[in-house]
C-alpha cells in the first residue's frame, strides 16, 4: 500500500460521494452509505470488495486497493 491517492469528498443533492483520485490521473468514484453502513462504488465499473480490519475500512474494485478510517454507526437502543 502506498499513500499515492487523494480523496474528495463531495455532496449533491442530498448524496455523499468519494473521488479517490489515481497519480496517473485515473479516478474511482464510491457513494457513502445514508445510513452510515459503508461505501459502495458509483460507476459499476466493477465489483466493490469492502473489509473490516480493526478500525479500518478496505475497499477493493478491480485489483486497486483502498483503506479509509472505519466510523461506526451506533443507533442507541429504543426505549
Amino acid at each position: 500500500m502506498a499513500e499515492a491517492c487523494r480523496v474528495e469528498s463531495h455532496a449533491s443533492a442530498g448524496v455523499k460521494y468519494l473521488i479517490i483520485r489515481h497519480p496517473d490521473g485515473g479516478f474511482r468514484r464510491v457513494l457513502e452509505a445514508s445510513d452510515g453502513s459503508g461505501l459502495y462504488l458509483a460507476d459499476g465499473a466493477g465489483e466493490l470488495g469492502r473489509s473490516l480490519d480493526g478500525d479500518i475500512l478496505e475497499v477493493a474494485v478491480d485489483g486497486d486497493r483502498y483503506r479509509f478510517p472505519a466510523v461506526l454507526n451506533v443507533q442507541p437502543d429504543a426505549k
